[in-house]
């Protein structure tokens, strides 16, 4: 009777543990997602000066035929 009891026991919380247990798995895979995701933008957010040279362009129309007004 007493082993019955600690299954019925057992069985009852089982769906608990199981419910914790896949909780921590999942947070597991969100950390390696994260982790991988805070990688990619981090080469995303390097910064290079010489990717935008806006001081070389001012003052430089692309096509010069389109903005002659006189």
């Amino acid at each position: 009777m007493k082993r019955h009891i600690e299954e019925y026991f057992a069985l009852m919380h089982q769906p608990r543990m199981l419910v914790k247990r896949k909780k921590r798995e999942y947070e597991a895979m969100d950390a390696e997602i994260e982790a991988g995701n805070r990688a990619k933008n981090e080469k995303l957010n390097e910064f290079d000066e010489n990717d935008y040279p806006e001081d070389s362009m001012i003052g430089v129309p692309l096509n010069q035929k389109d903005y002659d007004s006189e």
